[in-house]
């Protein structure tokens, strides 16, 4: 009897501390950027070569769907173990990306399907969140997405483990 009653002991500490929700859920891409000025290199106007930024450019387009009624305010996203804060928008479901590969004819894809739940668009801004959740942290090291957010007073995160990858759009 006192195993049975330590562990339901234990199961409500955990479920009372539990930061995740159910009904919250994650849609997240990521896009390769080509053409354009090569990242790996700037010519300044006297024709030097200076370093770029290094690693390609990416788009990243995040969304968040939760309970209808209830608004969530994400605060902040690590992509790929790096913190930003963020803006975000609702947005109506399905979501459907046009993705400009440069051929004549730009492909779309549906981001998030339609839903009966509400949807917001998380787009990352450079800088640091006021707020950060331990926990976010730490399973930003296991997950390339994890968004932090308040919903009802009270905060949650919510992970994924891998973004998918769209095709990569064409800059001219």
């Amino acid at each position: 009897m006192k195993l049975i009653f330590s562990a339901f002991s234990l199961f409500m500490l955990f479920a009372a501390n539990a930061q995740t929700r159910a009904d919250v859920r994650i849609y997240a891409y990521v896009q390769p950027v080509t053409g354009g000025a090569n990242p790996g290199e700037v010519l300044t106007e006297d024709g030097k070569v200076l370093p770029g930024q290094g690693e390609g450019r990416k788009n990243y387009y995040i969304y968040l769907t939760g309970p209808v009624g209830q608004r969530i305010y994400p605060f902040e996203v690590f992509i790929n173990g790096q913190q930003y804060s963020t803006r975000s928008t609702a947005v109506t479901a399905p979501v459907e990306l046009t993705i400009q590969t440069g051929e004549t004819h730009p492909k779309k894809i549906t981001a998030v399907p339609k839903t009966a739940s509400s949807v917001y668009q998380v787009t990352p801004s450079p800088d640091m969140p006021s707020k950060t959740l331990d926990a976010a942290r730490q399973k930003a090291s296991d997950n390339e997405v994890v968004v932090s957010y308040r919903l009802a007073g009270k905060m949650y995160y919510a992970v994924l483990k891998k973004m998918a990858v769209l095709e990569a759009a064409a800059m001219e």
